[in-house]
């Protein structure tokens, strides 16, 4: 393959069109020519983050693998920049990839990793999104009490529910009450 002569700036742009356009390869390959143009630029971090989009749009394409390669490391470049949220998204980027290979014990803890750093930071939002990927792993490993307990933390960690999120938490308070016990802390 050629260098682009393009700018890692207009790679990335013409990359985030081709990924909302739904041409996932396409995107994964632009997504690599940017990161591999920031790292000649000695831009480790939009490097990395050009990677971590790269494994998602690899992920949407249905490539599980490469998507862990994508993204695999990258949360060590936002660890040494201090950059919680986005080393919080690095490592769901790869529970996700693994969690598509199939390897739910590896995702598990990834996820939980990426959990802790977010509550670190106090984002709801996005930590309730996680938790929510745990609870669906616990559930899958046949962990039916602590898939309840995580998918209520999750429901209370997010600042605003849906409907439905209200009326499952709902019923989650009640079934908790009746077996005498608190949730599980998060």
């Amino acid at each position: 393959m050629t260098p682009s002569s393009s700018s890692p700036q207009d790679l990335l742009k013409q990359a985030q069109l081709d990924y909302d356009a739904e041409n996932f390869l396409d995107a994964a390959q632009l997504f690599l020519e940017a990161a591999d143009g920031f790292r000649i630029n000695n831009d480790t971090e939009n490097a990395a983050e050009c990677d971590n989009n790269r494994s998602v749009a690899l992920l949407r394409a249905g490539d599980p693998s490469g998507a862990l390669k994508a993204a695999s490391g990258t949360e060590q470049v936002f660890a040494q920049a201090n950059d919680l949220r986005r080393q919080a998204m690095a490592l769901g980027n790869q529970a996700a990839a693994l969690e598509e290979m199939k390897e739910y014990q590896k995702a598990l803890g990834l996820y939980q990793q990426s959990s802790d750093l977010l509550k670190e930071l106090g984002d709801g939002e996005l930590r309730s999104y996680v938790l929510k990927r745990i609870s669906a792993l616990q559930l899958h490993l046949g962990k039916r009490l602590e898939s309840m307990a995580t998918m209520d933390a999750a429901l209370h960690t997010k600042p605003k529910l849906t409907l439905k999120e209200s009326f499952t938490k709902f019923l989650f308070d009640i079934l908790f009450k009746l077996l005498n016990r608190p949730p599980m802390p998060f």
